[in-house]
This record gives structure tokens, C-alpha cells and sequence, in this order.
């Protein structure tokens, strides 16, 4: 009886289970209704779709590259790694060169400044020597009143002018020659073989080859001050009446052979050439400021064929070397040409010059 019941249930299970098998079957729609819901849901949702699998592209591929990026970083170690190992143990080849010039150039940058406790001598170039200044002997002499004489070398030795007398040393400290002069306040210059005494704020000029007098003149204005070149020709800068200074210019035989007056500015001094008889005039104009001016005269002509201006200096001093004109002023030294073109022009600053 038993066994009859448990059919009966086996079987109207069985049954259900059939019958609910072929209602789902007939819940399923066919291959054509399938496709066409499934291209109306992409129709519809396309975007969505778009934008998921964009989004899920470049997930991927950002993973890929971080995996791509860890990759290189983790390789690019390893080959450091076994580069600073190969340069550290190999000292043969190319890299052993590299290392011993790199070891001796970082040597050299950095011996400088190892400090052993001695003075770093840093050595210059020694300039061109242009002259001598060789002391031969050191004899001291007695000379009377030397500090009211004027000084001036003369043939390897030394003349000395004070006041009624003149005289010269020579090289080895003996008083020469010495003689009687008639001037009381001694302008003294020389110049090869000759010896120039003006006297100052007074009209007499002396001329001497050695202790021989040459010519003893007077200038019609009061001397200031005086040069003269190697030829025996003399130039005095004077006061010259109703003019703010002018020069005058004589020979070796004591002949008047030139001479200019100026109207506007100061005449501070004056200097000839030996080789071409030029004459080179200072003047001084402080009406605004301080203002040199330079000019060259040709003894055959009346009027200067060359002016230089000079800003914010005294040119108290000049001297021709050769054709080349050496003007000195408080503040600075000029060059100047035959031409009348500067040469060279060195400014001093912070300093003052008093004589050259």
C-alpha cells in the first residue's frame, strides 16, 4: 500500500515538472523576436554601452601601463646598477682611461685649495722693462742749501741750480765743474747737450753748453716758466702785457724766432720738438668748468694747426719724445701725435698728480 502511494507522488511530480518545462519553453520567444529586442536595446542604450566600454578600455590599458611603466623603472635599475658596478671594478679599456683623466682634472681644479699653512704665490707675467734704474753708487755729499736748489739729470750725472751758482755732479758724486750765475730764482731745464736758466717772475734767460754760457738775453715780459730741446731751442711761457700769457721762442744763437699772446684762456706752459720745431702751448679756461686746451704751433706759421681739448684737467706739464707729445695733467696723461690726434689717454682716479 505503502509502495502504491509513493508511485503515485513519483509520478504526479513527474508530471508537474513536464508541464512547467513546457510552459518556460513557451515563455522563450524565437531567434527573430530575440534579435530584434536585442538591436532595440543597443539602439537604446548605445551610449550607455559607448560609454562603459571606454571606460573599461582605458582601465585596461592604464593598468597596462603602469605595469609597462614599473617594468622600465625596475629595468632601467638593474642596467644602473650593474654600469656603477662594471665603472667601480674594471680600470682597463676605455673606462680605466676615463677614470684616470677624471682623477687627475678634479686633482688639479681643487689643489689650490688644499691649505698647508703656507702662502699661495700666485706668479704674473713680468712686465717689458722700457728703462733702467740702476743704482751704481750710494756716496752721500754735502750740498749747501739744497733744499732751495733746483735738481735736473745732465749727462749720467746731476746739475744743480740754487740762487747766484750753478754746478754739476757727475756719476760719481764729484762736484765737477761749478760757477757763478746772475740768477736769483733759477728756472732749470736740460736737454741733451744743453742747459736752460730763466729766472722766474723776472725777464732774463741763460743759455749753456756745459759751464759755457752761451747767450745771456732778456724778454721783453716776465718769465713763468721755460723748456728746451736737445737742438738749443728755447721756449718761454711769459705774462705778456694786456693778455692772459703767451710764448716766446728763440734759437740756439739767442734770436727771437716766434711768438703768440692769448686772449681768452691762461697759459700754463709750453714745450718744443727737437726733430720738427713744433711747439705745443697749455692753456687753462675755468669760466665753467676746468677745461685744458692744447695747441701746436709750427714756428714758419702764424696760427695753431691743431687744438686738443681736455675735460676736467690741469695740464700743468709737457714734454715732446720724439714726435710725440706727453702732456701731464692732475688727473691724467695724454699722447698726442704730430698730427694733433690723441695717442693714448690714461686717466688716474682717487689720485692727484703734482709732477711728471
Amino acid at each position: 500500500m505503502k509502495r502504491d502511494d509513493d508511485d503515485f507522488i513519483n509520478e504526479d511530480a513527474i508530471n508537474d515538472l513536464i508541464h512547467y518545462a513546457e510552459d518556460e519553453e513557451s515563455d522563450i520567444p524565437d531567434d527573430d523576436f530575440y534579435e530584434e529586442e536585442t538591436e532595440d536595446y543597443e539602439e537604446i542604450n548605445e551610449p550607455i554601452i559607448r560609454q562603459v566600454y571606454k571606460e573599461y578600455n582605458d582601465e585596461v590599458y592604464f593598468e597596462n601601463d603602469k605595469k609597462n611603466t614599473r617594468l622600465g623603472i625596475i629595468l632601467g635599475v638593474v642596467i644602473g646598477i650593474i654600469a656603477v658596478i662594471a665603472f667601480i671594478t674594471i680600470d682597463t679599456g676605455l673606462i680605466g682611461n676615463y677614470k684616470n683623466n677624471f682623477a687627475n682634472n678634479f686633482a688639479k681644479i681643487f689643489e689650490n685649495f688644499i691649505d698647508d699653512g703656507s702662502e699661495q704665490i700666485i706668479e704674473t707675467p713680468k712686465p717689458e722693462v722700457k728703462y733702467e734704474n740702476i743704482v751704481t753708487s750710494n756716496k752721500v755729499i754735502s750740498f749747501d742749501q739744497a733744499n732751495e736748489t733746483e735738481f735736473a739729470p745732465y749727462r749720467g750725472g746731476i746739475i744743480c741750480a740754487k740762487m747766484n751758482y750753478m754746478a754739476f755732479i757727475d756719476e760719481t758724486g764729484t762736484i765737477a765743474w761749478e760757477t757763478d750765475t746772475a740768477i736769483v730764482e733759477p728756472i732749470l731745464k736740460t736737454a741733451g747737450n744743453y742747459i736752460l736758466l730763466a729766472e722766474k717772475g723776472r725777464s732774463k734767460i741763460c743759455l749753456y753748453a756745459e759751464r759755457r754760457l752761451v747767450y745771456d738775453i732778456d724778454d721783453a715780459d716776465y718769465i713763468m716758466t721755460a723748456n728746451v730741446s736737445e737742438d738749443g731751442d728755447v721756449v718761454a711761457v711769459t705774462n705778456k702785457s694786456s693778455y692772459k700769457g703767451g710764448i716766446s721762442v728763440y734759437n740756439k744763437t739767442g734770436e727771437q724766432i716766434y711768438s703768440w699772446a692769448s686772449g681768452s684762456d691762461t697759459v700754463i706752459c709750453a714745450d718744443i720738438s727737437a726733430s720738427s720745431r713744433r711747439v705745443a702751448v697749455s692753456l687753462l679756461n675755468t669760466e665753467n668748468t676746468v677745461k685744458s686746451k692744447i695747441l701746436l704751433f709750427d714756428v714758419n706759421k702764424t696760427e695753431s694747426y691743431a687744438s686738443i681739448d681736455v675735460e676736467d684737467t690741469v695740464i700743468f706739464d709737457m714734454d715732446f719724445t720724439g714726435n710725440i707729445l706727453n702732456a701731464f695733467g692732475d688727473n691724467r696723461a695724454v699722447g698726442i701725435g704730430e698730427n694733433g690726434k690723441v695717442v693714448y689717454d690714461n686717466t688716474f682716479e682717487g689720485v692727484q698728480l703734482t709732477h711728471s
